[in-house]
């Protein structure tokens, strides 16, 4: 299943190597959170992880079994965040966090019905594994 993810983001390549892991993870829209007091945007992710091969009781006979890893993604010094959802009974998709260093602009790309824009003064991120696994998005147990 891998090591614990665990990727300090404070540049564009470090946005890059963290996208290798939470691409098309999927959230709660609930879960994407602004703490105005102290200046911090987190996002809990589920993000599936590489499948293991489980035997069966039965003689020859094995499957695949996929898990997912509970992810935060959070981000300091942010100033303000445009949290727009449209329908929170669907689960969205992430696919990509871009950083435009001139506006201080932090975009998300999401496949589903929301929208998520942060304004920061400095990119200063991580992306780490809460160690939580499940056998579905969402904690069920593996």
């Amino acid at each position: 299943m891998g090591g614990q993810i665990h990727i300090r983001i404070k540049s564009r390549e470090d946005l890059t190597r963290a996208a290798e892991h939470y691409h098309d993870a999927v959230f709660a829209p609930e879960d994407a959170r602004h703490n105005a007091t102290t200046s911090t945007f987190s996002l809990t992710l589920w993000r599936e992880t590489e499948g293991h091969v489980v035997r069966s009781r039965l003689p020859l006979l094995k499957r695949r079994v996929d898990h997912w890893a509970r992810s935060v993604l959070t981000f300091k010094d942010c100033l303000r965040a445009d949290i727009q959802v449209r329908d929170p009974g669907v689960w969205p998709l992430l696919n990509l966090v871009d950083y435009d260093p001139a506006t201080g602009k932090i975009h998300f790309e999401i496949d589903g019905p929301m929208e998520i824009t942060l304004y920061v003064s400095s990119l200063d991120g991580m992306l780490e594994d809460t160690g939580e696994v499940a056998s579905e998005p969402g904690g069920h147990a593996a």
